[in-house]
Formats: structure tokens, C-alpha cells, sequence
């Protein structure tokens, strides 16, 4: 994956000149603009650029279009970014408010005046072939080879049987609603198919991966807390819908007691609160300090928030839908937070949901609640 092309944003028509002269002698085309009005006129007509170079000074006094520069590309693209300007302290006195447009493994600010054109494209061929730009570039590629072979499996059904088959798959309750998660989920899983057996991406990822180094083995403080919101972000999600699912973790109001808690009801009871208007909870707490002591079996640890919980799996919370409680089985669609619900002694209860535990981890959780829920003998209540 060699450097192809890159995108430069500036507003001196000389340096345009003799920098898309310079990269063209290696072999390297400059799609060249002017400022942030260019960017915004031109970006959907734009072909793929692999890095951005970008003026700090666009107007000549402020870096206000060079933020809007900023928020344009990562609306719209995932690309590495050069601030190549002859006022780079007044990039490094902004640095604070561009971190928080655009992440900082993405941009790196170098002189004019100490980086000359056959070193600033020495710099980005360079970056080009390490992380994120190689692991981007990668994923882009065999991501959109996998969309295509994912219609082509899609596309082997006959439309009859194709049309029932996604019928099933993805409505939500009674037909009437599409289930954007479940449907989005099943597409997903047919691609990732795909490229799980992509010999060449997975080998390519596997070298990025192997590749990757850090300066210092021990992180800090601050690295610890970066690296459990990486793990964060895979973790969990908020999703834009309403529907009660399991492995949802959300705050119930009794009166003035608030509590945490995770959503461990069977989705085949969660898709027909009608027949089943009960939704069953576990009260996540805070993890208390065991001295090394070994966790009981009946927690599951869970960070969350940046702090370290743990879902207790004999304190339950079972709590009644009162909305589809008293209607007709069949006319009672799927658990929504919309819905009013109540302890089973008639205590009206407030659930807000925070977030969703996505998978793998929604399945150990329930894997483990299910193992310890069949346990023979005395559950270890201790602790």
C-alpha cells in the first residue's frame, strides 16, 4: 500500500504549485485547495485522498478555518493529518482545542521552515505505513470487497425467499416495526464472515498488530485510563431505541433511592412482555476491596464509568410491566422503556437505561448467570 495521493489545504498558490510538482516526480498527485470553503464545495466529489496536509493560517491570522477544516474531515473521512505551518507555536498554543476535534494520534504539526517538500513527503510515506493510517487503509479495502460478497450471498436466495427470510430475522414484535439492531447485527455478522476468511486481511492485520510497540512497557496513570476507554468503546454502546434488551445497564428509581443494575431477562421474554410482563434484574454495585481474596462466585466484575463493579447475581430486582401487563397477549409487542412498570408489592419504579453491554460480553455475563442460577449444592453468599 504505497502512498498515492494526498490532500493539501492551503492558501498560497505557489506552495500548491511546487508542492504537487514535488510529490509528482515520485509518483504522489496533490488534490489541491485553497480553504475550508473549497473543502466544504469540493469534499463529496473528492476522490480518495490517503493523508491531508493542512495550513494552520488558512486566512493568514487565524486558525479558525483550519478547525472547520478539522471538523469537515472527520465528519466525512478517517484520514492522518500534517499542520505544516511557519507558526507552529501557535498550532502547539491550540493544541488543547484540536484534540478536541480530532484525535491525537491523527495529527502532527511540523514547521515550513524546517521541513522542506521532499521531507514533508518523506514524512507522510512514512506515517502512511504505520498505525492508524495502514490499519485504515487495510480495513477500507477488504471492508468494501466484503459488502459486495455479502450481497452476493444475500442475492442467491430467490426474492420470495430472501423477503421471508429477513422478515424473520429482523421485525420487531408484531411485523409492524423493523428491528434496526438485530438487523444491522445480522448483516454485520455476514460480513465479518467474509472477512474472517480473507486470508490476506487477516494476515496483513495480523503483521500491523504484531508490528505495534509502545515506548514505555509500564503505562501511566493517564495511559491506564486511555486504554480502559478503548476497552470502554468496545464495551459498550448507547443505542437510539427504546427496546428493553438484555444486557442493558440501567439506573432504577424507587422515590429518592437510585440503583445500578443489568437487564438479565431472556429476549424470547423480553419480545413478548404480553405473555411474560416481568423483567428481572441484577443489582450492579461497586466492587469492594477483598485484599486479593478471591471474587465469590456469585459476582461478575464489570468496569464501568472508570470505576470497577461487580453484578451481584442473588440480589435480583424483579419488577412488572404494568403497560403490557392487562392488554391482550397478542396485541402486546416488546419491552420498552416507555412502559410503566412497578415492584411486584406496586412500588411505581423510574428506568433509565446508561448504556448496553455489547457481545462478547453480554454472553459471558448471561453464561455466568445461567451457571450459577443451576449451581448444586449452597450458593456461596458470602462476601
Amino acid at each position: 500500500m504505497n502512498l498515492e495521493r494526498v490532500l493539501l489545504i492551503e492558501d498560497n498558490n505557489a506552495v500548491r504549485r511546487d508542492i504537487a510538482e514535488e510529490f509528482a516526480t515520485a509518483g504522489v498527485e496533490v488534490i489541491a485547495l485553497r480553504d475550508y470553503d473549497d473543502l466544504q464545495n469540493q469534499m463529496s466529489n473528492l476522490p480518495l485522498f490517503q493523508m491531508v496536509i493542512l495550513d494552520w493560517l488558512l486566512d493568514g491570522e487565524t486558525e479558525f478555518d483550519a478547525l472547520l477544516c478539522l471538523d469537515a474531515l472527520r465528519q466525512s473521512r478517517f484520514v492522518p493529518v500534517i499542520i505544516w505551518t511557519e507558526e507552529l507555536e501557535r498550532f502547539k498554543a491550540a493544541e488543547v482545542e484540536v484534540k478536541s476535534r480530532f484525535p491525537e494520534a491523527c495529527f502532527r504539526g511540523y514547521s515550513k521552515s524546517q521541513v522542506n517538500h521532499q521531507r514533508l513527503l518523506e514524512v507522510l510515506s512514512d506515517w502512511h505505513q504505520q498505525v492508524p493510517a495502514r490499519l485504515a487503509e487495510r480495513f477500507r479495502q477488504s471492508v468494501a470487497n466484503a459488502v459486495e460478497q455479502t450481497l452476493y450471498a444475500l442475492a442467491e436466495q430467490s426474492l420470495d425467499d430472501l423477503a421471508k427470510g429477513l422478515k424473520t430475522l429482523i421485525v420487531l414484535g408484531d411485523a409492524s416495526e423493523v428491528d434496526m439492531e438485530h438487523a444491522t447485527d445480522v448483516m454485520l455478522r455476514l460480513l465479518g464472515r467474509q472477512l474472517y476468511a480473507d486470508s490476506f486481511f487477516v494476515d496483513e492485520l495480523r503483521g500491523i498488530v504484531k508490528g505495534l510497540t509502545t515506548s514505555n512497557p509500564q503505562p501511566s496513570k493517564k495511559e491506564r485510563q486511555r486504554i480502559s476507554q478503548i476497552a470502554a468503546l468496545y464495551m459498550f454502546y448507547r443505542p437510539s431505541d427504546d427496546v428493553v434488551r438484555n444486557g442493558d445497564i440501567v439506573t432504577v428509581s424507587l422515590g429518592e433511592e437510585k440503583d445500578m443494575a443489568v437487564v438479565l431477562t431472556p429476549a424470547c421474554d423480553l419480545a413478548n412482555p404480553g405473555k411474560t410482563p416481568y423483567l428481572r434484574l441484577a443489582m450492579l454495585n461497586l466492587q469492594p476491596n477483598r485484599g486479593g481474596g478471591k471474587t465469590p462466585d456469585d459476582r461478575w466484575s464489570l468496569p464501568f464509568q472508570g470505576k470497577s463493579y461487580e453484578v451481584c447475581f442473588h440480589e435480583i430486582l424483579v419488577l412488572r410491566n404494568t403497560t403490557t401487563a392487562n392488554v391482550a397477549r397478542e396485541s402486546a409487542s416488546v419491552m420498552r422503556y416507555t412502559h410503566a412498570f412497578t415492584t411486584l408489592h406496586g412500588v411505581d419504579v423510574a428506568m433509565q437505561r446508561e448504556c448496553r453491554l455489547d457481545e462478547p460480553y453480554r454472553a459471558d455475563l448471561l453464561h455466568n448467570f445461567v451457571s450459577h442460577a443451576g449451581r448444586v449444592g449452597l450458593p456461596d453468599f458470602s462476601g
